[in-house]
């Protein structure tokens, strides 16, 4: 065969068209769809209408920049559970990479379960809700599966806030409270996020021991 196509002292890797890393647009900003529907479910609120597409064009960048960053590094090491130490104690640890917690703050700087709670609420009635979803929007392709503990840590808030009341025993009132603000807040050292009361054997849990 002859040797014709298969030149020596060449680099086939490094040779002929590479290419170039992807710029990936602003996710709001490219977004049509989503802003026709905030422009149609908004309509008649300016002043409100401003402050959550500038609230929204801003965490866009940062989806495409800081939150895209991260999510590749939360495929690259998944959270793991240990279910025994080394002596064989039955422990039960989720081990979470460094852009697993960075995310975690970020979900409670970015108000993305509090948007829809507290004062945002107070301030933008109806329009909250809106904000807020349009933002998980935003979050989710490049949330590296962290809206998946957001989700139930909203459904979580929601029914604590409908629990509350004065009927519960001051115990009880004083811990939901706490829970409910740790679920809604923005700070990320206080925050909390929920999980699901069902059976997942791979995660570790098991509602038979409830």
């Amino acid at each position: 065969m002859s040797n014709d196509f298969c030149p020596r002292n060449v680099d086939a890797a490094g040779a002929g068209f590479v290419q170039p890393p992807i710029k990936l647009p602003n996710a709001f900003n490219d977004d049509i769809i989503l802003q026709n529907i905030l422009e149609r479910l908004m309509d008649g609120t300016e002043g409100r209408k401003f402050m959550v597409c500038g609230d929204l064009e801003k965490f866009g960048q940062r989806v495409v920049t800081d939150l895209d960053c991260l999510s590749e590094e939360m495929e690259r090491y998944q959270p793991t559970l240990q279910q025994f130490d080394v002596v064989g104690n039955r422990i039960d640890d989720v081990q979470t990479c460094a852009a697993w917690k960075q995310m975690h703050k970020i979900s409670a700087v970015e108000g993305l379960v509090a948007y829809g709670y507290n004062n945002h609420r107070l301030n933008f009635n109806e329009y909250a809700r809106i904000h807020q979803f349009a933002k998980l929007h935003l979050f989710s392709p490049a949330s590296g599966l962290y809206n998946c503990p957001l989700a139930m840590t909203d459904g979580a808030a929601k029914l604590i806030e409908n629990l509350i009341n004065d009927s519960l025993s001051e115990r009880v009132k004083k811990q939901t409270t706490e829970a409910f603000q740790r679920l809604t807040s923005e700070v990320g050292e206080k925050f909390w996020t929920s999980g699901q009361w069902m059976t997942e054997r791979a995660g570790g849990s098991d509602v038979r021991f409830f």
